[in-house]
């Protein structure tokens, strides 16, 4: 399992967080100020949370990161998580491209 979510990136300290009572849910940032919303559930910068906060050089090379979304950087990070609890490694090219 992979999770990329308002408390942190990884399962185990989402789950961790979770359990100790902790809210995802904080005040929208200055550039969203024009929301109706005041509070959302943003995944967290490593900036702002040096523990959990995404770091999206641990997703993607910095040249591919400029091509993709925020989302999909999300995305790939929770797979490669639940990829590395599996402990699956494929084998060949093959193997590689159907994952």
């Amino acid at each position: 399992m992979g999770a990329v979510s308002p408390l942190g990136c990884g399962v185990e300290l989402s789950w961790r967080r979770l359990l100790a009572g902790q809210s995802g849910l904080r005040p929208l940032p200055e550039w969203a100020q024009a929301l109706p919303a005041r509070v959302a559930g943003l995944v967290p910068d490593k900036a702002d949370d040096s523990e959990g906060g995404f770091d999206p050089a641990q997703a993607a090379a910095p040249k591919d990161q400029r091509k993709m979304d925020r989302f999909i950087l999300f995305a790939l990070l929770a797979t490669a998580e639940a990829v590395a609890q599996a402990r699956w490694t494929p084998q060949d090219a093959g193997a590689l491209e159907r994952t």
